[in-house]
């Protein structure tokens, strides 16, 4: 008899003996697969937090935006902002000081009394009503606003903004210098 009637046949003279090297292959390259795919569902929630945050971001400038304009139409409109003038306009640490007091005392720390801007914030998808403070500026203290343009008798005010968007980590703080 030849070892291929004894494979085919009956007898047991040449059975090989399996020694598992698929299995091991197989489960090596079902981690590698599991491992990928743990790594792109990590990288997709960190995307999606980091869009989350540029939306709330998004929301509290527009915010901000739209409390400006509400407090330059005041100022077109004739209304007095007051004479207050604060001694560190550009610090954002005073300003961050000036929310963290009273909102509508405005003295407690030398700050101009804060406004909120009315709006829906459950419509607008933000956290909290935008306030602004407005200020008027000494007179002689700025020039003029464009290389040609001349000296006006206008009064010149700053405007500054707190707004924040969907929650309180996103605050954006803006600040203008308007004459009407």
């Amino acid at each position: 008899m030849s070892a291929r009637t004894d494979i085919l046949g009956k007898g047991r003279c040449c059975v090989r003996r399996q020694r598992g090297a698929v299995l091991v292959i197989g489960l090596v390259l079902l981690m590698v697969i599991t491992l990928l795919s743990v790594g792109g569902l990590r990288g997709t929630g960190m995307q999606e937090r980091m869009a989350s945050n540029l939306r709330d971001r998004n929301l509290a400038f527009q915010s901000a935006e739209s409390a400006l304009r509400a407090a330059e139409a005041i100022l077109v409109a004739g209304t007095s902002a007051g004479s207050l003038a604060v001694a560190d306009p550009g610090d954002l640490g005073f300003w961050e000081d000036c929310w963290a007091a009273d909102p509508t005392a405005g003295t407690a720390t030398g700050c101009p009394p804060a406004v909120e801007h009315a709006v829906d914030t459950a419509a607008w998808g933000i956290d909290a009503v935008p306030e602004y403070r407005m200020e008027r500026l000494r007179a002689g203290n700025y020039g003029s606003l464009a290389a040609d343009e001349a000296m006006a008798s206008a009064p010149l005010y700053r405007i500054t903004v707190r707004a924040v968007g969907g929650t309180q980590d996103s605050v954006v703080v803006l600040q203008s210098t308007f004459r009407p």
